[in-house]
């Protein structure tokens, strides 16, 4: 008789199923899912999400950028530690959308460079979260592009108030 045992840490949710009916499963640091989750279950941990009726290699793609991106986060920088991250949605046309805990706004980090996209995102949200002269801050932003341009992060902020 030879017994295994294998323990693994649950990263995030993921949801899925049908449209409806959608169930959450917990995924280890390598997007394998482990177990179901159950009534009365932890549920503080990122989900998840994608775009319904997406499938095939892009979707598998993005799946992979996002299990990296939830690995890159769980080295907690002060910026961007990973509780602080919501929603990963995984989106056929915009790519990964994530959004925080805190703040409503969607992150359109889009494909691919994955390590240099979080990197970006980092410094951008180190700037946000430091409150400016001119009354800047993140409660202000409507949406952040990782993609917008050459490589280039756009940042777009309401004007109300």
């Amino acid at each position: 008789l030879h017994i295994k045992v294998q323990e693994h840490e649950a990263a995030a949710l993921l949801a899925k199923g049908s449209a409806d009916y959608e169930k959450l499963a917990y995924i280890n640091n390598r997007g394998e899912e482990i177990a179901p989750v159950l009534p009365g279950d932890d549920l503080d941990f990122p989900v998840i999400t994608i775009e319904k009726g997406f499938s095939g290699e892009k979707k598998d793609v993005l799946f992979n950028d996002a299990v990296y991106f939830l690995r890159l986060v769980a080295g907690n920088n002060p910026n961007l530690p990973a509780q602080s991250v919501s929603e990963i949605h995984l989106n056929s046309s915009e790519g990964i959308v994530i959004r925080l805990v805190d703040f409503p706004f969607p992150i359109y980090f889009g494909e691919g460079e994955v390590r240099e996209k979080y990197r970006r995102l980092r410094k951008v949200l180190a700037v946000l979260y430091k409150k400016r002269r001119d009354n800047t801050d993140i409660s202000q932003v409507s949406y952040i592009r990782m993609e917008y341009y050459n490589n280039k992060v756009l940042v777009a902020q309401s004007n109300s108030g």
